[in-house]
């Protein structure tokens, strides 16, 4: 979002908004936050804090939206939530050369979720965030909204398109196996594309070692992930990470080929080496719809 956007939302959000707490916002008022804003941005270029400006703008759409198009679907713990946000609450976070409060998530009773759980709630999908200040609230998705999205067919990934023939490159896993076309015949293969700074790719781990666990015995599905990290990075990272794929590292010059820019990206290639799912997402949808794909082309002998 360009950062006049984010001024004039948030002029928008304290002009419009009704102050419980300080006294009514006047023209004046909203000048000096304004300016106090493109102030506290300046400041953000030297020491990032993009987020809180993110945030912020954030708050200003949905306060703007909640206002004057109400939307049914936003939980009511936010809402108020929202009307809550005050004239001296916005001054505070964006103030001149004071550093504001770190993000952080809570859920719906205040606690506070370390990043990397907050990662994992949300790419499940069973969980939805929405920021408040310098809060990201975790909200449960009613069960209803987590069946219908985990029955929706993920978006095909734009690079790996259904029923298009994958040729294999040569690739030599972190234990020295080698895989290749002649290795590879004949078999289902579900390949990851993923790096250790992506956050969702790690997250969905754990869901990805139960796929190869619940498969084990098959020794025609072959899972494969293909790593942009070095080997000396990823033996360094298996220390501390499990992952049961086959590990492919420096990835880089096969990614570029392959035109893979987003990640996690999934792919699932039938025994006669045709596409038969893609999708750059992470969390339970995909691994469902990897777990559907691999039993239709085991029940139909592909």
């Amino acid at each position: 979002m360009k950062p006049s956007a984010i001024i004039l939302l948030l002029g928008i959000f304290i002009q419009c908004q009704p102050d419980q707490h300080s006294r009514p916002i006047s023209s004046n008022d909203s000048l000096a936050i304004v300016s106090s804003v493109w102030h506290k941005m300046l400041d953000h270029h030297k020491k990032s804090h993009a987020t809180l400006i993110d945030s912020l703008a954030q708050n200003a759409m949905l306060w703007f939206a909640m206002r004057f198009t109400p939307d049914p679907h936003l939980p009511s713990y936010i809402r108020k939530k929202m009307e809550l946000i005050t004239r001296d609450e916005i001054l505070k976070l964006t103030r001149p050369g004071v550093t504001p409060p770190p993000m952080i998530y809570v859920d719906t009773f205040e606690h506070v979720y370390a990043d990397t759980i907050a990662e994992q709630m949300l790419s499940s999908r069973d969980y939805v965030e929405y920021p408040v200040l310098n809060k990201i609230y975790l909200v449960a998705q009613p069960e209803s909204k987590r069946e219908e999205y985990l029955n929706t067919s993920p978006k095909s990934a734009t690079n790996f398109k259904i029923g298009f023939r994958y040729f294999y490159p040569t690739l030599t896993d972190m234990d020295g196996n080698i895989y290749d076309r002649t290795t590879l015949s004949n078999k289902i293969i579900i390949i990851n594309f993923w790096f250790l700074g992506c956050g969702p790719c790690r997250a969905e781990i754990p869901e990805l070692n139960k796929l190869v666990s619940d498969y084990k015995s098959n020794p025609d599905i072959v899972f494969l992930a293909i790593a942009l990290d070095s080997k000396h990075d990823l033996v360094n990272a298996m220390k501390h990470i499990s992952f049961d794929y086959k590990i492919i590292s420096d990835g880089h010059q096969l990614l570029l080929c392959e035109n893979v820019d987003l990640f996690p990206t999934h792919v699932v290639i039938d025994k006669s080496g045709k596409l038969a799912f893609s999708c750059s997402e992470s969390g339970k949808r995909s691994v469902h719809w990897i777990r559907k794909t691999i039993d239709m082309l085991t029940s139909n002998g592909r």
